[in-house]
């Protein structure tokens, strides 16, 4: 299920995801990057991280946003990067690991 709100608070360098009347994330723009999934970012077979993260740019926002059915976020990124694709489950899971990591 998609959240409720996404926003994307550039002068802040996170996104907002409101997940349920009580359940709100703030989530650094870097760290969604870089857990980007997408075959050039994780080998397939092996789930082995292909990105090197000292790679992104500090300052890597999102530059558009779009819904993919309905079941992920497409997120063109700053530094260029445009073949993610992030399930509604995926962006909850990133929510709670930045939360409690």
């Amino acid at each position: 299920m998609p959240p409720r709100r996404i926003r994307a608070l550039k002068d802040e360098g996170c996104f907002e995801f409101d997940w349920s009347e009580n359940e709100r994330y703030r989530v650094p723009f870097k760290y969604v990057r870089g857990e980007c999934p997408c075959a050039s970012c994780i080998e397939e077979w092996t789930g082995r991280r292909l990105l090197d993260l000292n790679t992104i740019p500090d300052d890597v926002q999102p530059v558009e946003l779009s819904h993919t059915g309905n079941y992920a976020l497409k997120i063109v990124w700053s530094d260029g990067h445009t073949t993610g694709l992030y399930t509604w489950d995926r962006l909850h899971a990133l929510c709670v690991a930045s939360r409690d990591g």
